[in-house]
């Protein structure tokens, strides 16, 4: 049994009790053991590739203990896995701080900023997916789609891309591309809840068709007989009259039998007539409907060929801000704040503020720039009587970094003060002016007061 509390590093006593925390080793020791036990449990799952169990399971371990850096590096490999790039850089960097030798994470680290095109990628990845999660928004899944077969095509393993990809095809009723996608998604996680849902919400047993059997019937005329009529071999007055009445007759027939028969017909070709026409207008329309709607997709294409050059331009710069981001997390990790925050400094914030690197960047500067700030006033401070040059660099530095913080009014009451002693006057005047204007309520103000006189 260890002789120091694991919390708070103050010793324990003979039964294992810490007086500081009033907690006794045993629970500390229980709670780490079931990290552990965790852990085991999570890297079984990602050896089955349940990665989305896995990333649960981790997680819980590392709130049982946070100083587990099996379970915090392994939990950085399962992000890293599913395209959660940023996700697993932040697991790996806190590990590495909370244990900076003899730690893998070190090694995963070194890997991506060794291998800066892979890098690009994976932001370049993450930029498409975020331009592709606009344009769902604005309900214009065919440019949605276009980016995030890009971004997949740029990580392969970007799981919420092929999310969205497959929610797109669902919304276009493409299924079996939707059902194609979804699949992809479970060999990459096995069990991944979204994945699971929409594949279940898509994938229903289609009814049998039923084949329509239809009896033929075979319909028999009977040929009726031909019945002789009898030949007149002598005429007669009573024959030219029967010859005339069948005459009569006949005409009848045709007038009253064949003339209706005829009018019905054209009747019918010209309903028919009509009809076409009514086919052929509702074609045009249709075809009309489509050249609008092609014409349409031309513009929005060529409107989306001209934002991805905008996009191109953009994501270069990003590339070189977030290069200046992991140079400046690889100098904290080695303890150089002040290469840090300069490395910050350089950095261009309004250009990672939609990005996945922008919550990285601003709670590094926060952490960076107010331990830079503090130790270069209290470094300037002790050198104002003897190093006049040096002590006015740490003054710029820190209130390069930081103007509203306790002591900042102090940095340029002193640095005015210096430049004095330089016989800069001109500076001198410019921060005593500013000192007035900026921080009203500064114990200050009547030693600038007086120190202008002086310089009049």
């Amino acid at each position: 049994m260890t002789n120091l509390c694991p919390k708070c590093g103050h010793g324990l006593n003979n039964d294992g009790f810490c007086e500081t925390c009033r907690v006794s080793f045993q629970v500390y020791d229980k709670i780490k053991k079931i990290s552990k036990t965790l852990f085991n449990q999570g890297l079984q799952l990602t050896k089955v590739r349940d990665l989305s169990g896995a990333i649960n399971t981790l997680q819980k371990s590392l709130r049982y203990d946070k100083n587990n850096i099996e379970s915090r590096n392994l939990l950085g490999l399962a992000y890293f896995e599913i395209g959660e790039t940023v996700l697993a850089l932040q697991q790996w960097v806190i590990s590495k701080n909370l244990q900076p030798t003899d730690n893998l994470a070190e090694n995963y680290l070194k890997n991506i900023q060794e291998n800066q095109t892979h890098l690009e990628k994976l932001s370049s990845a993450i930029k498409r997916y975020n331009q592709a999660l606009q344009h769902v928004q604005q309900s214009n899944e065919d440019l949605a789609a276009i980016q995030l077969k890009k971004a997949i095509s740029l990580n392969p393993k970007f799981i919420k891309a092929y999310s969205l990809l497959a929610l797109c095809y669902i919304k276009d009723q493409q299924i079996q591309k939707a059902q194609s996608t979804l699949q992809k998604i479970l060999t990459i996680d096995k069990n991944n809840y979204i994945a699971r849902k929409y594949y279940d919400s898509i994938t229903v047993n289609e009814p049998v068709k039923e084949a329509d059997h239809e009896h033929e019937r075979n319909v028999q005329e009977d040929s009726p007989f031909s019945k002789r009529v009898p030949i007149f071999v002598t005429s007669s007055w009573h024959q030219i009259i029967l010859v005339a009445v069948g005459v009569i007759i006949g005409l009848a027939v045709a007038i009253f039998l064949i003339t209706p028969s005829k009018l019905k017909a054209l009747k019918s070709d010209n309903l028919s007539l009509t009809e076409q026409n009514a086919t052929y207008a509702t074609t045009l329309k249709e075809k009309t409907i489509a050249l609008e709607s092609e014409t349409a997709k031309a513009q929005a294409l060529e409107q989306a060929q001209g934002q991805l050059k905008t996009d191109l331009k953009a994501l270069q710069d990003v590339q070189a801000d977030s290069s200046k981001l992991l140079a400046a997390l690889q100098f904290k990790t080695d303890n150089d704040l002040v290469n840090a925050a300069e490395a910050l400094y350089s950095i261009d914030a309004t250009k990672l503020e939609k990005t996945a690197f922008n919550e990285m960047y601003v709670s590094l500067k926060n952490e960076v720039y107010e331990k830079v700030a503090v130790s270069a006033y209290n470094t300037g401070y002790s050198l104002r009587n003897s190093n006049y040059e040096k002590a006015i660099e740490q003054f710029n530095l820190s209130l390069k970094l930081v103007q509203n913080a306790y002591y900042s009014d102090k940095a340029l009451y002193y640095r005015a003060v210096t430049h004095t002693k330089l016989a800069h006057t001109e500076e001198a005047k410019k921060d005593f002016n500013a000192l007035i204007t900026n921080y009203p309520n500064s114990n200050k103000i009547t030693d600038a007061t007086w120190q202008l006189t002086q310089l009049q």
